[in-house]
């Protein structure tokens, strides 16, 4: 017996098992039922588990604790050791019903001794149990408060207490708290990394958990980043035939399965499979989740017979091991539904995907992410089988689960965390909803237009509006100044994301780390001062209450139509006394093929397209207020023939009517009301003289010839799809402009400052911030570049595309579109501009970063100052985001290249008007007829054209 408990004691379990086997024959044959046979037997079982034998383990347990319920009583410490060594056999054996059975064992044993180590292993222990069989509440449950008592016991500083954080950090996830789940991870790893370095395996399992969490996330390349760090680690540090690495293997290979790359994560799942049979076995859950992994991944490849196969074999063990009420089971039918209906057989998938359902249901309840999953896909399957009215059934389900699940998880995430959160879910909202309505239009109007429409429209923009606003306002000066700081850090991080890769030696992962911590603490003191997504839960019942009898709320949708090449563009309405609010389908983005942007304004057709399909909503109508989406952010939709009797208000979501009504922005005298820049010098220094220097400004042109002979002059140079050796021409009339509008300004008691030639730089646009203009207008070149031509280019740096980590779609869109200042063309040369000097070149991601809500009005006199990228249910990322989240409230600006005379004739007689009391809309009304109506001295409409006076749109 000696010689077996020292082979245990010196971990050489294989021949210890062959001496101990030896003692417990001979104890067998003479029927020995003492404690120490008892003993004998607890050992053995120990040296089994270590040496990987779970089966053998769990028996020769079972015979013990038979002997110490003989022998021992309940309370004795050996009896109890053997209760939680049991249930930790019955979940190394998959059997995690019994697990939580004597784990509950275990605790009952405790009850008055919260302060003993052991108590809170067992607390612990039975957290993971709970876990295992799929009961995330129970597991929070019992990892919080395992988590509290190693704290208490042992300070943050102890292995156990980052062990426990860690797997509580699991159970947030699998609860779909993922904003917990990531804080939790990061402190965990943390914790690994600097204080506890007793082993790497902890380490290892952090870098995947938080991995997993990014996934879920929908931060895929984050998610690749830590996994792939895990993976290298475990093969270098524990070897190919440890459980972590198996684990570290079927983790890099789902994220490359969400990134897309089914080719990736087939080679990896296949790899995890022949190591896990050897590890676990074929009978062992982790070997069944191998298996049901690699199905899926065959079934995007087309591999019908592999999915099929591997999926059905992982179903098998699961029902055999865990049975069929247990998540596993439920994960691997619903997945099987899935790969049935991607090879055509969606009665199977419905079959499949109901029975998965009920068992979500039944686990996790009606609020889980993963049941709305299931509703999803029941929806898809009902979808592709002509089933519309079914389809709508589960959609809605699905989406009123997300919407909560949404606002909930958003007020605990940082923005770039909300972003990828939205878009794995949105097209559920804008494209999946819109879609069953159109096939079903008896479906209820109301919630598609609180979800499609008021709820899913600028969802980002708008809670990180709130957010800031809810810190900016509230008068804690610890949080503005955590707020400037982290402006400041995020303007810097841009400029490193500027610069090659290799040249950023890491900095921007750790300025990275040190923002995301400063905005998690700021969401964390806005919770004290409101709800930043309270806008979110506006209704279309509060949107009517808004509206007068004679105005009308259109909300435009644009989706694409399942199953074909087709977006199809359609009209959500609602009147004052309407019961619900009307959907109203209008035509497929093919019908807008081969006409310009320019040309719609004297095409009928369009018009009759857009317009015509509402005109029985019209009746007795004088307001419309519309929100654009899809292409309709391209086209002035409100200058449409027909439409001249109508007063027309764009607007970014129908939800700003609420905000509209219920405040004003008054401008008062005897203060600095307006900011105005003009002819600027693009060949300025950036030493930033104020010299206006007259050499580059050719004199006034004013005279109807000069005017003829400048009409091609554009406010604009992005005509070149290489920006490198551009130079930006001076721009004669946008001197006459500001000059004009300054005088209209002051001659109606309203202020204004000049910035003009070489002082007419980034840096005073920016020194603006938190001062606050109530007006600020901007004439000078604009630009905007899609990502596809910004690739065709040898771009400057501000022409952010490369998918770098931290730089996220929306702020490489913003570097995109921009304004030129004093000094561009020195950069537009190609000249190196160090990182901390603005180039001249102001773009909508540089704006974004500044305070200006106490801006009511910004006038961007410049080319396309209107476009961006259209982001589906975002609108447009371009100059007008960025005004709108540095907090603008109304913004006047371009949707094409406007002529440099005619633009400068707008906008001074625009402000003309503004100065006589009219209102933004009506000033910019009149103007356009002034200059369409222009005549030279021999009496030609010099800008009749719509080119001319068409592109200018006000937005909210």
């Amino acid at each position: 017996m000696q010689k077996g408990i020292t082979a245990a004691e010196s971990d050489n379990y294989q021949e210890a098992i062959i001496y101990l086997e030896r003692i417990k024959d001979v104890g067998e044959n003479i029927n020995l039922k003492n404690e120490k046979y008892g003993d004998i037997l607890f050992i053995l079982a120990n040296c089994y588990s270590k040496n990987g034998n779970p089966t053998s383990a769990l028996d020769n347990c079972i015979k013990a604790k038979r002997i110490y319920e003989s022998v021992l009583s309940d309370k004795h410490p050996q009896y109890i050791k053997t209760l939680g060594f049991l249930a930790s056999y019955y979940s190394d054996c998959g059997d995690y019903v019994k697990s939580v059975e004597y784990g509950k064992k275990v605790l009952k044993c405790y009850k008055n001794e919260h302060g003993n180590p052991d108590y809170a292993v067992y607390l612990h222990n039975l957290a993971s149990y709970y876990f295992l069989l799929g009961d995330n509440s129970k597991a929070i449950e019992y990892g919080t408060k395992a988590v509290e008592t190693f704290k208490s016991i042992f300070g943050e500083n102890h292995i156990n207490y980052a062990i426990s954080l860690g797997k509580l950090s699991q159970y947030y996830s699998e609860f779909g708290d993922y904003a917990k789940a990531i804080e939790y991870g990061i402190k965990t790893l943390e914790l690994f990394k600097t204080t506890i370095n007793e082993t790497p395996t902890y380490y290892i399992t952090s870098l995947s958990d938080l991995a997993l969490y990014y996934s879920q996330l929908g931060d895929f390349s984050k998610a690749i980043e830590y996994g792939t760090k895990a993976l290298e680690l475990s093969i270098s540090s524990l070897g190919i035939d440890d459980p972590i690495y198996v684990s570290a293997l079927n983790n890099i290979a789902s994220y490359y399965y969400d990134f897309g790359n089914y080719v990736s994560a087939v080679e990896y799942g296949i790899k995890a499979i022949e190591i896990s049979k050897e590890v676990f076995g074929k009978n062992h859950p982790n070997y069944a989740m191998s298996l049901n992994n690699l199905s899926l991944y065959y079934s995007h490849l087309g591999d019908y017979h592999k999915a099929i196969e591997y999926g059905t074999s992982a179903l098998e063990i699961y029902k055999t091991i865990l049975g069929e009420n247990s998540t596993k089971y439920a994960i691997s039918l619903d997945n099987l539904a899935i790969i049935y209906a991607s090879f055509g057989n969606k009665n199977k998938a419905i079959e499949y995907g109901t029975k998965a359902n009920l068992i979500i249901k039944t686990l996790f309840g009606v609020a889980h992410p993963d049941y709305a999953n299931s509703l999803s896909n029941l929806a898809g399957y009902y979808y592709d089988l002509g089933n519309y009215a079914k389809a709508i059934e589960y959609i809605r389900q699905n989406l009123s689960i997300y919407q909560s699940h949404t606002l909930q998880q958003f007020c605990n995430l940082p923005a770039n965390q909300r972003a990828n959160l939205w878009n794995k879910v949105s097209y559920r909202f804008t494209d999946y909803y819109p879609n069953l309505t159109f096939h079903i239009q008896s479906n209820k109007m109301t919630d598609l237009y609180d979800m499609s429409a008021l709820f899913s429209k600028g969802l980002l923009l708008t809670t990180e509006m709130e957010m800031n606003k809810l810190i900016l306002e509230s008068g804690d000066e610890e949080a503005m100044r955590m707020y400037e700081g982290l402006r400041t850090l995020k303007l810097q991080l841009q400029k490193f994301y500027e610069t090659p890769i290799p040249e950023r030696h890491n900095i921007t992962d750790s300025l990275s780390q040190v923002a995301d911590r400063l905005e998690n603490e700021l969401i964390e003191r806005s919770k004290v001062y409101g709800d930043f997504t309270k806008k979110l839960r506006t209704t279309w019942k509060d949107v009517q209450s808004a509206l007068n009898d004679d105005e009308i709320a259109v909300e435009f949708l644009s989706f694409d139509v399942l199953g074909s090449d087709s977006t199809m563009v359609a009209a959500l309405t609602l009147r004052k006394d309407d019961s619900e609010p009307k959907f109203i389908p209008l035509f497929e983005l093919g019908q807008l093929q081969g006409v310009g942007d320019t040309e719609h304004f004297i095409c009928p057709e369009v018009s009759n397209l857009v317009w015509d399909p509402l005109q029985k909503e019209f009746q007795g109508i004088r307001r419309i207020y519309f929100s654009p989406a899809g292409v309709l952010h391209k086209i002035g939709i409100e200058y449409l023939p027909g439409m001249e009797t109508y007063d027309m208000y764009r607007l970014s979501t129908t939800r700003e009517i609420i905000e509209m009504k219920s405040k004003t922005i008054p401008i008062q005298k005897d203060q600095v009301m307006a900011v105005l820049y003009g002819g600027v010098n693009y060949e300025a220094s950036n030493s930033l003289s104020s010299d206006t220097s007259s050499e580059v400004m050719p004199d006034i042109i004013s005279d109807n010839v000069s005017r003829q002979l400048a009409i091609s002059r554009h406010r604009a140079f992005v005509d070149s799809l290489d920006l490198r050796g551009m130079k930006a021409d001076y721009l004669p009339s946008t001197l006459t402009e500001v000059q004009n509008i300054s005088s209209s300004l002051e001659k109606a008691n309203h202020p204004a400052v000049v910035h003009i030639g070489a002082d007419a730089t980034e840096t005073s646009v920016k020194s603006l911030s938190t001062h606050n203009p109530t007006i600020l207008h901007i004439s000078t070149h604009g630009f905007y570049y899609s990502e596809k031509k910004a690739r065709k280019t040898d771009r400057p740096r501000f022409l952010s595309i490369e998918d770098e980590r931290g730089a996220n779609i929306e702020d490489k869109a913003l570097t995109r579109s921009g304004l030129l200042m004093a000094g561009a063309n020195l950069s537009l040369k190609g000249e190196n501009v160090p990182l901390d000097v603005d180039d001249g070149i102001l773009t909508a991601q540089e704006i974004s970063r500044l305070d200006l809500r106490g801006t009511d009005l910004v006038v961007l006199s410049a080319c396309e100052t209107g476009r961006g990228d259209i982001m589906q249910g975002e609108g447009v990322f371009g100059l007008q985001r960025g005004f709108k989240k540095a907090g603008v409230q109304t913004i006047l600006m371009s949707l094409w290249k406007v002529s440099d005379s005619a633009t400068e004739m707008l906008m001074t007689e625009f402000y003309r008007n503004l100065c006589e009391g009219k209102s933004k809309r009506e000033s910019l009304r009149l103007a356009q007829k002034f200059v369409k109506e222009y005549k030279s001295s021999d009496g030609t409409y010099l800008f009749n054209d719509p080119h001319y006076w068409a592109g200018f749109v006000v937005l909210d």
